[in-house]
């Protein structure tokens, strides 16, 4: 900035420029030209409060090595721990975590992780949607019974507008293993709302039912089985639940089992094919487990049978 116009501007707006310089090169990852910029801020007017800002620039001066996304990373969760409230952290997360992502391709690495957090996860923060979904379908075809990365497939899916395969998803998160699930990163507010309720409702094991209550709610559409063979199969995980769940009662049992009839019962047009359970018996057991639930569940099916 010229001199002429330096003493044009008043006090207040030539800081403001010279602070969003700085802001500026924080977000561009250029965090040696903002160290220099906060020094000359600094110098030319000391009783200004940039605590905040010098912080940040010496903890990623000090820490932070462009092309290793490892370091990356970990200079990240200490700033991240920082827990700073400024209003361009989301920018400012999208320009790093898009430079990690260009580190970890420039590495040509195999890994499906980095310090426990899956590589799609780093293209999400990037704001890489369409990456980031790619990604993470690659990983549930390789385990495919990690309750996380279906979460985490849900809110990508979710973000891109996707809603019916984010409810499928997240269907399938809270039924494989919901206490695992990364509940600080779901995006859609309506599985949000329904953890709060459902938390409100049950006292033990909560995160077990919220399946249940989110089919009952249509948070979450019904699982149809459409091959017998795969529905004989869902049915022998139902009587050893249910056996399991006569010998010793549990709060996790009782939400587990309660799904599991759910599920037999919106497939009661196959049932009739099986021998080893009736639908009577099912629905029985639903109204033993919680009787709410179940005659909510009845009300809701009868309406949609009009």
């Amino acid at each position: 900035m010229n001199k002429k116009l330096e003493n044009a501007l008043p006090l207040f707006d030539f800081v403001s420029v010279k602070r969003n310089e700085v802001i500026n090169n924080i977000i561009a990852l250029d965090f040696e030209k903002a160290r220099r910029g906060l020094y000359e801020l600094n110098k030319g007017y000391p009783s200004l409060d940039t605590k905040e800002l010098n912080e940040i620039v010496a903890l990623f001066c000090n820490n932070y090595r462009g092309g290793e996304p490892q370091v990356m990373f970990s200079t990240w969760k200490l700033f991240a721990n920082l827990k700073m409230k400024i209003p361009w952290y989301e920018k400012f997360e999208r320009a790093y975590f898009l430079a990690i992502c260009k580190a970890i391709e420039a590495t040509n690495s195999t890994q499906w992780q980095m310090d426990g957090i899956p590589v799609p996860m780093f293209y999400l923060k990037a704001g890489k949607l369409v990456e980031a979904r790619r990604g993470f379908e690659k990983l549930i075809v390789q385990r495919p019974a990690d309750a996380k990365i279906y979460a985490y497939l849900a809110d990508t899916h979710f973000l891109e507008g996707r809603t019916t395969e984010a409810a499928l998803c997240y269907r399938e998160a809270f039924e494989l293993s919901p206490e695992v699930i990364d509940i600080t990163h779901i995006k859609d507010r309506r599985v949000i709302a329904l953890m709060e309720e459902v938390n409100t409702l049950v006292a033990d094991s909560y995160m077990w039912w919220v399946i249940s209550y989110g089919c009952v709610e249509e948070v979450f559409p019904y699982k149809t089985i459409k091959l017998l063979e795969d529905l004989r199969v869902y049915v022998d995980e139902f009587i050893t639940l249910q056996k399991e769940y006569r010998k010793a009662v549990t709060p996790c049992l009782s939400a587990k089992l309660f799904y599991k009839c759910i599920v037999l019962s919106h497939n009661n047009s196959h049932l009739r094919h099986i021998k080893t359970v009736e639908l009577s018996i099912v629905r029985a057991l639903m109204k033993e487990i919680n009787p709410q639930l179940f005659h909510k569940y009845m009300y809701t099916k009868e309406q949609k049978e009009k």
